[in-house]
């Protein structure tokens, strides 16, 4: 009897037991499918998180190859486009050598030059200087040698010689023409200066309101104006039917 017994309770102990690691393995067997699907998920979504920011990096690394060597922008403010807590020097280096392959010292002269060229006293000290300590037009001039330091392809200024003197206007202007004669530069000059447009311009569009008047060669814009608004700035311009630039 007490054998029977023993037998009954261990058959039923083993199948309890065979029972409950059945249901451990399923059970194991189930977390392990959803960690699985888990890790695939997420791997999925890394490989897109890598993809796009891979995509991203590459946009971004084309635009900044073309912005500042092939295209580059010359704006009315350039006091306002430097970092004011930064040294002059140290951020034309940093321009410098993120498009172009240099060392520091080479990148420091070829900045030197540049600063030499837009007619700015003891570069040298310029370099160490803070954007605070150069005067509105010597922070114009820098702005001017950033974006001419590669020979762009197209260069974008508005109204690059406002803040400037009559000769320190004129030195600047020359730099332009010969950018655009030794590179084949293409130039956008935005301004309200008419004998500045009709120096340095081959083609003029006069806008009013946003819009566009009238467009055309020099010569016919400045001789033969036909919208009211290009005679009237013509008219502004002091002796401008004694002294016309050629």
């Amino acid at each position: 009897m007490i054998v029977l017994l023993a037998c009954i309770v261990g058959f039923c102990f083993g199948r309890f037991l065979i029972q409950f690691l059945v249901f451990v393995a399923l059970l194991l067997a189930s977390i392990a499918k959803m960690l699985l699907k888990t890790i695939l998920a997420v791997s999925k979504n890394a490989i897109r998180m890598i993809r796009f920011i891979y995509d991203k990096a590459y946009q971004y690394y084309k635009k900044n190859k073309i912005r500042g060597t092939e295209l580059s922008m010359i704006f009315q403010d350039c006091g306002a486009m430097i970092n004011p807590i930064r040294k002059i020097g140290n951020q034309f280096i940093e321009y410098i050598r993120m498009h172009e392959n240099m060392s520091k010292e080479e990148a420091s002269k070829k900045a030197i030059n540049m600063l030499e060229q837009m007619m700015l006293p003891n570069p040298e000290n310029i370099m160490k200087s803070y954007p605070f300590q150069l005067s509105g037009g010597m922070r114009q001039r820098v702005g001017i040698a950033m974006a001419m330091t590669f020979n762009p392809k197209l260069l974008i200024a508005d109204e690059p010689t406002s803040a400037l003197d009559v000769t320190t206007q004129s030195q600047i202007i020359r730099n332009m023409l010969e950018l655009r004669e030794k590179f084949n530069t293409g130039i956008i000059m935005v301004t309200h200066n008419l004998a500045v447009a009709a120096y340095i311009s081959d083609k003029i569009i006069v806008m009013k309101d946003g819009k566009i008047v009238e467009q055309g060669s020099r010569d016919d814009i400045l001789n033969y104006p036909k919208h009211d608004y290009t005679k009237s700035l013509l008219e502004a311009v002091p002796g401008w039917e004694d002294e016309l630039y050629a």
